[in-house]
């Protein structure tokens, strides 16, 4: 059974991430929500304005530039990948399967980890609509970055505000490694600052954005009665299941994110188990010829749910 879970959790993971890269038209025109999943709108998170005379932060840069060494280049351009979130979505991941987390809780502790990363990622790009400061490379060409530093403003960094929220509500997750989850969110920030391709303020701007953001999950995650104890019986009677350990009996009571109640879309109960619906199915299965191929195909959907290239 851990097999299979951990490899659903695989599957999961390399459907995620490896979708193809969108290209540079497509994401000049993405918007992010009007309202977002922790926030009523982007603006109620305050970020003071950038500082409007930046030779003192590109003194500062010149500084942190001078000490990169390949292997810093190596770092940012790890970071760098897929966007501010893509490195962090292979770690909860990771965290996931590490700790063998079952799945209603995992798609609890995903929704809580996303939600957090999108906003801290939608605030970002509201407030950099506002900043009035010229870009980096137009304030200092001098400044040498190991990729083509992007035209517009970089302030507030999305990247520091995703790499603070995740770290943040990782930590939550999972307690026992906050200051590893904290020590990667201050590396990620920091790759920005080697690489010359934000300032300083910029990074703490999104650290903050994150900080607030991760608050705001970290209550959510509190309050969503996730952490709930069953004190319950498994019912007993013919036709009914029974084990000693239910896998979270009280997922249903948990606060949902987008379903006014958790119930709002719960079919009718299913026929009882000794109808003749039930015995004309059991019958049709039994009468099934399986195939080694027929097996092939019922372990992929069952495992990979389609994440992978479809069997013949």
């Amino acid at each position: 059974m851990q097999k299979l879970m951990v490899a659903a959790f695989a599957a999961t993971a390399a459907l995620l991430l490896s979708q193809p890269a969108r290209s540079a038209a497509t994401v000049a025109h993405l918007v992010p929500r009007a309202e977002g999943w922790l926030v009523k709108s982007y603006g109620e998170i305050d970020v003071p304005a950038p500082p409007k005379n930046v030779a003192a932060e590109l003194r500062e840069l010149e500084v942190i530039v001078a000490k990169r060494t390949p292997e810093d280049v190596a770092r940012f351009h790890w970071w760098a990948a897929g966007g501010p979130v893509y490195r962090w979505n292979e770690i909860i991941l990771d965290e996931l399967l590490d700790n063998f987390v079952t799945l209603p809780l995992a798609a609890r502790h995903l929704a809580l980890f996303h939600a957090a990363v999108d906003d801290a990622v939608a605030v970002s790009w509201y407030r950099r609509k506002s900043a009035s400061r010229p870009p980096l490379v137009a304030a200092d060409p001098s400044v040498k970055t190991p990729i083509r530093a992007a035209a517009g403003s970089s302030f507030p960094s999305d990247y520091a505000a995703a790499a603070t929220a995740a770290a943040e509500v990782l930590g939550y997750i999972f307690p026992a490694r906050a200051s590893v989850f904290a020590a990667m969110a201050e590396e990620a920030m920091q790759a920005r600052l080697l690489a010359g391709v934000e300032y300083p303020s910029d990074v703490v701007a999104g650290r903050a954005i994150g900080q607030s953001i991760a608050a705001l999950a970290i209550a959510r995650g509190k309050s969503d009665q996730s952490e709930a104890k069953w004190t319950g019986s498994v019912p007993e009677g013919p036709g009914r299941w029974k084990a000693a350990n239910p896998i979270a009996p009280l997922a249903g009571t948990w606060k949902p994110w987008v379903l006014a109640r958790a119930d709002e879309f719960r079919p009718s109960p299913p026929p009882a188990f000794d109808s003749d619906q039930v015995k004309a199915a059991l019958a049709e299965l039994k009468a099934f010829q399986r195939t080694p191929k027929s097996n092939h195909r019922a372990i992929y959907w069952e495992v990979y749910g389609g994440g992978t290239k479809r069997p013949a």
